[in-house]
């Protein structure tokens, strides 16, 4: 009987730390915030939030999981960009009028 409590303690104890502690690849894959972006400024006006947006009017700024700081003035159109490693080339979008996977800053 001692060792069926010992055994079914541990099993208590292992799932309730289980419970706890969420395996940190699974929080960081699902994490927003952890997808790394290359940030770019708009410069073309009037250009819907899923506009593609051609490649002279794009400015790098920085990559990060986070956008930068900006002085969009707020709006529907597009004023800063986050594009995928996928979709950029050293500081410029790799072809013209690609999509932006976000956009958090707008402009009239």
């Amino acid at each position: 009987m001692k060792s069926k409590l010992i055994g079914l303690a541990a099993i208590i104890i292992a799932v309730g730390a289980s419970i706890f502690n969420a395996p940190k690849a699974a929080a960081k894959n699902n994490a927003k915030g952890n997808i790394m972006y290359y940030w770019f400024n708009i410069t073309v006006n009037n250009l819907a939030t899923t506009d593609p947006v051609p490649k002279a009017d794009a400015s790098f700024i920085q990559e990060s999981s986070t956008p930068p700081s900006s002085d969009c003035p707020g709006g529907g159109h597009q004023c800063l960009s986050g594009f995928t490693s996928s979709q950029v080339s050293g500081d410029q979008l790799k072809d013209d009028l690609e999509v932006p996977p976000q956009t958090p800053d707008l402009q009239n």
